[in-house]
């Protein structure tokens, strides 16, 4: 699986381990923005072991209007999926990289992103400057930046810290071509919700896919028919 970009709602109030969980659903969903994410992987991905805390976290996230709960019946067995509420602002992008390092961490790097600076990913804040905007102690931050160093997902600087760029790659410009997106706002003018290639173009723009470097590439991709989303 390539690199994938997911938007991150910010400021929600969350705890670390409660940030894990719903960052890890927001990075599992498909192009309607379901996640068919069980809790077991759930529990493997965030780092939150126990089942019915997950069930209380994503509980939480329905009544804050994050996410919406819908259950299923799969070979005799009740299911869910969740509808993610994909965030129109105040959000940042993530890759899927944030899922190759240790999980413990997971939960942190999605709630010490709040912190930084989009166009470059410094946070030019002190510990407890930090400690005090996620929300956590002093000591609390002091365990999780250590490891977070020594995992090199972020870096120190002069005047504080830097995000890796692989995990939270850095936005400040469209990539898209003129041509290709006059051609897509042309796709999304139609407003066919049975159009394949309209429901693909409402995911690129969703998702973001006009601010990555490769862009048009991308597009193009979607245009030649070789997504994998109907």
């Amino acid at each position: 699986m390539g690199t994938k970009w997911f938007k991150i709602k910010k400021n929600m109030g969350l705890t670390l381990k409660e940030m894990a969980v719903y960052g890890t659903i927001s990075c599992y969903n498909d192009s309607n923005s379901i996640s068919h994410i069980s809790r077991l992987t759930l529990s493997h991905l965030s780092g939150v072991n126990d089942l019915d805390t997950i069930s209380k976290y994503t509980n939480k996230f329905e009544s804050l209007g994050l996410l919406n709960k819908v259950y299923i019946s799969y070979k005799g067995k009740k299911l869910v999926e969740y509808k993610i509420n994909t965030p129109d602002k105040e959000y940042y992008f993530v890759t899927n990289e944030i899922f190759r390092g240790n999980p413990e961490l997971i939960g942190f790097l999605f709630k010490i992103a709040e912190c930084k600076y989009n166009f470059n990913n410094e946070i030019n804040l002190s510990n407890k400057e930090i400690a005090s905007k996620m929300g956590i102690s002093i000591p609390t931050f002091r365990k999780y930046i250590k490891l977070a160093l020594k995992e090199g997902c972020i870096t120190k600087i002069e005047n504080g810290y830097k995000l890796s760029e692989e995990i939270f790659p850095i936005v400040s410009k469209e990539y898209l071509s003129e041509e290709n997106k006059s051609i897509l706002n042309e796709i999304l003018s139609k407003n066919d919700p049975n159009s394949r290639l309209y429901k693909q173009a409402i995911y690129f723009k969703e998702n973001g896919l006009d601010l990555i470097p490769n862009a048009n590439k991308v597009f193009e991709d979607m245009l030649d028919g070789f997504w994998g989303i109907k």
